[in-house]
């Protein structure tokens, strides 16, 4: 009876230790710098954009460019591994055929700080459990990057695509529809979607978000949109 019992506690320490692993909180605004610097051509365009290089069975490789003279905000608050293999970040386009696996701010759950309350499952629709983080791109840098995702193989289903623009941090919850099926899935376009600010001086400002709630969600909601197809 005790070796059962011993065999168990070991279970579930390593079962404890594997969630540690991929649980963690970040810090609010920790606003990281990251980049190296690349040669540009003087004749090219400002542009922001971002490119996945590769793609494994569960990471995806990729280069976030900076290709202007000024710093970059990418938003990176749902970049964590178990949030970033989360069922609410696939969401279905099915007039177009698009998965997309969306990093893209969910306004009503996103918060300054965290609450006492530690959740480990679905924390990117949960009020409080994930705060506003960004790293910190200068100009004309290229930052390169590993996502931890799902097995795109294996996803059969996806929560329908919606306009994240439309929500704002006054509002409690975001009503999620899941599809049926993806449909044709061999003629399914799968895009990596992130965002980026060029300016988060209010929304890292922690009292703006009780004393100027406005200014607060109209800057939350100046962020910009970067889709990289992934390759399948």
């Amino acid at each position: 009876m005790l070796k059962y019992i011993l065999i168990f506690i070991a279970f579930i320490f390593q079962y404890s230790t594997s969630i540690a692993q991929d649980f963690k909180r970040t810090n609010y605004c920790q606003c990281e710098v990251k980049g190296e610097k690349i040669n540009r051509n003087n004749n090219k365009k400002d542009i922001v954009y971002a490119i996945v290089d590769s793609l494994s069975s569960d990471n995806l490789h990729v280069s976030f460019y900076n290709h202007t003279n000024d710093t970059v905000f990418l938003f990176k608050s749902y970049f964590d591994n178990d949030i970033s293999t989360s069922e609410y970040l696939y969401r279905y386009d099915k007039t177009n055929r698009n998965l997309y696996l969306s990093f893209l701010p969910l306004l009503p759950y996103l918060s300054i700080k965290y609450s006492d309350r530690v959740v480990t499952q679905n924390r990117a629709v949960t009020k409080n459990q994930v705060v506003y983080d960004f790293y910190k791109i200068p100009p004309n840098q290229v930052f390169c990057f590993n996502l931890k995702i799902k097995d795109l193989a294996n996803v059969k289903q996806a929560f329908q695509q919606l306009n994240p623009y439309s929500f704002s941090k006054f509002e409690d919850n975001i009503s999620f529809k899941k599809c049926m099926a993806l449909k044709g899935k061999t003629k399914t376009k799968y895009i990596l979607q992130l965002a980026y600010y060029k300016n988060i001086q209010t929304i890292c400002d922690g009292k703006s978000y009780y004393l100027d709630e406005l200014k607060f969600n109209e800057e939350a909601k100046s962020f910009i949109i970067i889709d990289a197809e992934i390759p399948i």
